[in-house]
């Protein structure tokens, strides 16, 4: 159970990374784009 409740975590933090790495980078290439 707790075990479940730490991989659930760490695969959350995992799917926050990628997003916020995916908004930096759209971001980073609309401010370069223009």
């Amino acid at each position: 159970m707790i075990k479940c409740r730490i991989l659930h975590d760490k695969w959350r933090h995992f799917i926050n990374d990628k997003i916020r790495l995916s908004n930096i980078t759209s971001t980073y290439y609309i401010l370069h784009s223009t």
